[in-house]
Parts: C-alpha cells; structure tokens; sequence
C-alpha cells in the first residue's frame, strides 16, 4: 500500500513534528547492484572447478554467433542436456536467449549469480543428472546417475 504525504506550509503549528517522529518507517527495499562481468567471472571460475572435479568437459567463456550478434555464455557444458550441450547464463539473461539457444539446439541453463558462485560438488552433480546425458555412451563419467 503506497502512502501519501503532504508537507504544510505552515508551519506555524508544531504539531506535524510530533506526527512525523511517531510515524513508522518502512524498510527501502533497494536493488542489489552486482557488477555483471565480476559475476560472470566468478561464475567461470566455478565450472572450471567442475570441470577438474568432475571429469568434463566445459568450454568457459562460450562465444556464441547468431543472426550476426555474438552472445557470450558464462560456459557451455558438452555432452549435457542436449546433443549439442547446455549453455551456461546468468538467470537474468535467461529470458532473453532461451529462443535463440534452443532454435541452434543447445539447452540453456540460468544460474542464479549468488547461489551460484561457489563450487558444490554435489550439487553440481544434482544439476548434471537432471540435465541428462546426452554425450558418447562410452564416456559417460562414472558418478553419472540420471538418464541416458
């Protein structure tokens, strides 16, 4: 509910300050402000960690050309989520890219930039599972679960 206040111009009446200072305050609710690029950065840094720890294979930064505008990704993880893999972008781009990622046949995956920017092996592995398998049978890496 939004309030409305007025401010007298007369002031010849003390009473408004006293009104003012019992008045509630309200919590400002202001945007986070994150420097995209440090995101992304960390982000790379993140599945680079995975792909040591796990065995795969993630190529950090993805430049990706398409109707002669280059996108970069924060990673494209081969061999997940569809033939041609999953591209890896900030959950705020993800709107933005997911026609063009899936019409090129590659699955995209949003990554939320605060939960995402420290390396959990099994969560990461969780992710990978859900994402499938879609790589060389004879490759799949041994803590593979999910479907292939």
């Amino acid at each position: 509910m939004q309030q409305r206040f007025r401010c007298r111009a007369d002031h010849s009446d003390l009473d408004w300050v006293q009104k003012w200072r019992h008045r509630p305050t309200f919590a400002l609710n202001l945007p986070k402000l994150i420097d995209e690029s440090l995101m992304q950065n960390r982000l790379m840094e993140v599945w680079r960690e995975a792909a040591a720890d796990l065995g795969i294979e993630v190529v950090v930064p993805y430049l990706f050309q398409s109707n002669g505008f280059e996108y970069q990704f924060v990673a494209l993880i081969t061999g997940f989520g569809s033939r041609r893999g999953t591209l890896v972008c900030l959950s705020e781009e993800f709107g933005k890219i997911l026609k063009m990622a899936t019409q090129s046949g590659f699955y995209c995956y949003g990554i939320d930039a605060e939960s995402g920017g420290r390396y959990d092996r099994e969560k990461f592995i969780q992710i990978l599972n859900e994402l499938g398998w879609y790589g060389d049978l004879f490759t799949v890496p041994t803590w593979y679960q999910g479907e292939s």
